[in-house]
């Protein structure tokens, strides 16, 4: 049994068991994380939505979970046409380096 007011991803699985999945294991890409969130913000309008990254036999993907199976099946839809689970990873940092417990940046001497 739960505490009341625990929402465990247990629960909300069962509350909403329609799933789309992308399969990535690298980040995305800033723009790429406002485009899917813009896009399940659209789909599931007023509805729940959450997202995880899969386990077990999922492991390798990450899953959108929605109340409805036309809106997981939307997802998954676009998903599959837009191509996002092949767009590159984000680049490696290219900003000023930080000092290390006191010691001196390479860039500030």
């Amino acid at each position: 049994m739960h505490r009341k007011g625990e929402d465990t991803y247990r629960i909300k699985r069962r509350r909403m068991p329609y799933v789309a999945k992308i399969r990535r294991d690298d980040p995305f890409r800033e723009a790429d994380r406002r485009e899917i969130a813009a896009m399940v913000k659209r789909i599931a309008a007023a509805g729940e939505h959450f997202a995880i990254a899969g386990s077990r036999e999922d492991a390798g993907y990450r899953l959108h979970h929605f109340e409805t199976w036309a809106k997981a099946r939307a997802m998954q839809h676009w998903i599959d046409r837009s191509g996002i689970a092949n767009r590159p990873m984000p680049g490696s940092f290219q900003g000023p380096q930080l000092a290390v417990a006191g010691g001196r940046s390479a860039e500030a001497d």
